[in-house]
């Protein structure tokens, strides 16, 4: 939840009342709540949602619990995101892991933004003085650079990468921002166990790229 963290961290100096998700496994519960703690240490308030956001029935339920406290949402960061099952030969690629990153990595953002449009579009139009009302979809580098020994996480990225024209698209005369970020290679819970290869694999270049990237 390294990357998560510091892009809570700049919303709530911003001054955003943040929805913080991650699973609701005890490891990501506990990394939850410490990134609550330190959120509201910069004077904001935060709500811990610890979900699966590939269930698609909890993103009312989600949304409900910002908006009832709030009064109105301004902001979707989308940034839900899991690893492959296995790296390896794309022709060795299994429909479970298939299945899972494009449950996960697309079809949760994109039903999720889908959500949070509606109502953004139901909501009196802020004033010039509230925040600029946006959705932010995080993809990846990936979204452009293949990675061969990662074939479903691509094909997932691009088309989060996709869905965030389109969103842009159709909500660009409703004066709602639609923003992607196509992040290289961060160090995060998810690149940790691939960081030795990431490591060998830098040692191997010479230019722009010395390590992989920090977050927070």
């Amino acid at each position: 939840m390294v990357l998560e963290r510091g892009c809570a961290l700049e919303l709530a100096r911003g001054g955003f009342n943040l929805l913080i998700n991650d699973l609701p496994d005890a490891d990501s519960v506990e990394k939850l709540h410490i990134t609550q703690q330190e959120c509201i240490a910069e004077g904001v308030e935060v709500i811990c949602f610890p979900a699966d956001v590939g269930d698609l029935s909890l993103h009312e339920e989600m949304l409900d619990a910002a908006q009832n406290l709030w009064g109105r949402l301004d902001c979707l960061l989308n940034n839900a995101g899991i690893s492959v099952k296995k790296r390896g030969d794309l022709l060795d690629l299994e429909p479970d892991s298939f299945d899972q990153n494009i449950a996960i990595n697309t079809r949760a953002p994109f039903f999720l933004a889908q959500a949070f449009s509606k109502r953004l579009l139901a909501q009196p139009k802020p004033e010039a003085e509230l925040p600029h009302r946006s959705i932010i979809f995080v993809s990846s580098i990936n979204a452009i650079m293949l990675a061969m020994n990662r074939g479903e996480y691509t094909i997932a990225k691009t088309a989060v990468s996709a869905a965030a024209r389109l969103f842009a698209a159709r909500l660009c005369n409703e004066q709602i921002g639609v923003y992607e970020v196509r992040p290289g290679l961060i160090k995060t819970d998810m690149t940790i166990p691939a960081t030795a290869y990431y490591d060998e694999l830098i040692g191997q270049r010479s230019g722009a790229v010395g390590t992989l990237g920090l977050s927070g």
